[in-house]
């Protein structure tokens, strides 16, 4: 049986209150949020998505806010406070036209100018870079104070300062040690948020525990009867024997015995002349026969198997080697990989066997590994998950090099006062026309001042260009004055006072040295909001199916 709901406008926005409101106080530096969720778990908190993950959404309006924010956080690695904060800003400008104007009307007003502006955010943002935004070369072999700041601005905003300070610590480490050429830094990036699981291995522990190690990180458990010198010769075999009577049918003879004896004189033979290679170390995804591996020991060749999917194809692509596919094809040097160091890790009661590896000195990544620890699994999963958003936040905040930048001058000629400072703080170390393509481009804005940028560029944008936007604009002006408010626990009345963007800067930075974040992210910000703001006003009616 169908049953159909109506919905108003007015309801649309008390339900987005009521989600805003599970984020409005979780905005200040040391607030934690506090939540008996549906797994009956107790949840301490600085994360919106950890939060909204915990509660049960009962409207589907709900669930389609929750949804938004979602994705938003996969796409860009932020976390949805500012999200939903912004949305619930814009809703409540919307609820308060209710007062002057019927639903209907408002309705397609507002519609009629997100359609309109948002086919002009490219040239806000334009502007709003060319004018405020800083800009960084990033070269890796070096790393800039900005990644740094970007890097524990993304995770202060999350975790209390120890926790960040430590992770922050290790994603740092982790991408400027690991990338060797600045030109393929976003390549690198999008490599690593691809294959994170191959990058980075969990450990029940203290986080104290955790390091960034040269090289490749198994969750296996190296034999300790395995002896090996300094240099480690291995290959990769896709296909090994896992039972004793495999591949039986393709040796000769007629009895059961006498086909197992000739097999096994021929894995003798195979491994012999991999033992001439001076192979000591084969890695499988599969499992093996306990026959074969103790014949392999015999030959002073150590078998690793089980070794993840991730992993495999991780070591051949950074090491730029290929598998065989069984043991009866011919080894080529293309096949054979070099280990400087073969050694076992125990941490939190847990054992792994560290590979670290020779690499060419051209490759644009060099392997390094992230041991990740926590004291319980559940913080764990948090940790985890939001290291890999960082690395999404610091792709996000890399641009293409084919893109138009804005120079130096150009602030220049908008601070004519008083832009020393600030030129010394995104002053590149050379010259741009030299090394340009040695190098990828940070375009960022200070934490928080993007909504401040926003909303200077919004007065002069309707005034001279679009009054016909203009509420929308007043829409905005409330919301950015709202989560800039929130942001920094500043009263409204002094925001609203502040004119001066450097000024401004002056204050906030103190409390968060190099605080930068991406500015691709607001521009996706802003327009997700606007997104799921018209996707809401156009329901009016909810079909329920029982």
């Amino acid at each position: 049986m169908a049953f159909v709901q109506n919905v108003s406008l007015k309801e649309i926005a008390d339900l987005c209150d009521t989600l805003g409101l599970l984020v409005d106080r979780m905005m200040e530096p040391n607030s934690l949020a506090m939540v008996v969720g549906i797994t009956k778990n107790v949840i301490f908190s600085k994360l919106a998505s950890k939060v909204l993950s915990e509660v049960e959404l009962q409207h589907p309006i709900q669930k389609i806010i929750h949804n938004a924010a979602f994705l938003y956080t996969v796409e860009t690695g932020d976390d949805s406070k500012v999200f939903l904060l912004l949305f619930k800003g814009i809703m409540n400008g919307i609820e308060d036209m209710l007062r002057d104007s019927n639903e209907i009307e408002v309705r397609r007003t507002i519609l009629k100018q997100i359609a309109f502006f948002k086919s002009f955010i490219p040239d806000i943002f334009r502007n709003i870079l060319n004018t405020y935004a800083l800009f960084s070369y990033v070269n890796f072999c070096s790393p800039p104070k900005e990644l740094e700041g970007l890097i524990l601005t993304f995770f202060d905003s999350k975790f209390s300062a120890n926790i960040s300070k430590k992770l922050s610590s290790l994603i740092y480490s982790f991408l400027s040690h690991s990338i060797s050429n600045s030109s393929q830094a976003i390549h690198a990036l999008e490599y690593f948020i691809s294959n994170f699981d191959a990058f980075c291995t969990k450990a029940i522990a203290p986080l104290s525990e955790s390091r960034i190690l040269e090289g490749f990180l198994l969750h296996k458990k190296l034999s300790p009867l395995f002896k090996h010198n300094k240099l480690v010769y291995f290959l990769v075999i896709l296909n090994l024997p896992c039972k004793s009577d495999d591949a039986i049918w393709t040796t000769n003879g007629d009895s059961f015995s006498e086909k197992m004896e000739h097999l096994w004189d021929n894995v003798d033979k195979i491994l012999k002349q991999l033992k001439h290679f001076e192979i000591s170390l084969i890695l499988t995804e599969n499992g093996v026969s306990i026959d074969f591996e103790s014949l392999c020991l015999q030959n002073d060749i150590l078998i690793i198997s089980r070794v993840s999917k991730e992993d495999i194809e991780n070591i051949l692509h950074l090491l730029n080697i290929s598998p065989l596919n069984n043991l009866h094809d011919s080894v080529d040097p293309k096949n054979i990989g070099y280990l400087e160091s073969l050694t076992s890790h125990g941490v939190g009661g847990t054992s792994f066997t560290h590979l670290k590896a020779f690499v060419n000195n051209h490759v644009y990544l060099v392997p390094h590994h992230i041991l990740l620890c926590a004291p319980l699994e559940e913080v764990l999963k948090d940790y985890y998950s939001e290291c890999l958003n960082c690395l999404k936040a610091v792709k996000q905040w890399l641009q293409p090099n084919n893109k138009q930048f804005f120079h130096e001058e150009k602030i220049q000629n908008h601070f004519e006062k008083d832009c020393n400072w600030l030129l010394n703080y995104s002053k590149p170390n050379m010259t741009f026309e030299r090394n340009l393509h040695n190098y990828a481009s940070g375009i960022a804005f200070p934490f928080g001042l993007f909504e401040f940028a926003l909303r200077n560029i919004l007065v002069q944008f309707y005034s001279e260009k679009l009054l016909s936007v203009k509420k929308l604009c007043d829409i905005l002006d409330s919301a950015l004055l709202t989560v800039i408010h929130k942001l920094w626990n500043t009263p409204k009345s002094m925001i609203v006072e502040e004119k001066d963007y450097l000024e401004f800067q002056k204050k906030v930075k103190c409390k968060i040295d190099v605080p930068i974040e991406p500015a691709s992210n607001k521009e996706n910000l802003l327009l997700r909001v606007l997104q799921l703001v018209e996707q809401l006003i156009k329901i009016d009616a909810i079909l329920s199916i029982k």
